[in-house]
């Protein structure tokens, strides 16, 4: 089983390095256009918390087995999120990322103050 943390303060300043931190980049990117606008949206009803989105990425790129493993105390903003990234499809999973396994285990911590 392979664990990625894709948070958006956490890769290195000079941008991606590795296949996998460049793969981090490129689903971050795909889950922020899904799950920013609509945070846009309900900001009134928004308040600081971080989401952690826990999920399965098969090689083609389908999410699975999505769930929010983090409590904000806002319910609002994790149904809306996990709403927001269910029916995801993210980049094909690199073979120098996948490694021998069948699916790619990833965690996604966003919090709705960092990007407005």
């Amino acid at each position: 089983m392979t664990l990625f943390s894709c948070v958006m303060t956490a890769l290195s300043q000079n941008g991606p390095q590795t296949p996998s931190e460049l793969y981090q980049a490129q689903a971050m990117e795909v889950i922020e256009r899904a799950v920013l606008p609509e945070w846009g949206k309900h900001m009134d009803r928004i308040d600081a918390g971080t989401v952690t989105f826990h999920y399965r990425v098969y090689p083609e790129g389908l999410v699975a087995d999505l769930k929010i493993t983090s409590s904000t105390g806002n319910r609002f903003l994790e149904e809306m999120s996990l709403r927001c990234m269910q029916g995801i499809r993210l980049p094909r999973v690199p073979a120098a990322v996948l490694g021998n396994e069948p699916s790619l285990e990833m965690e996604t911590q966003m919090n709705p103050q960092l990007k407005e």
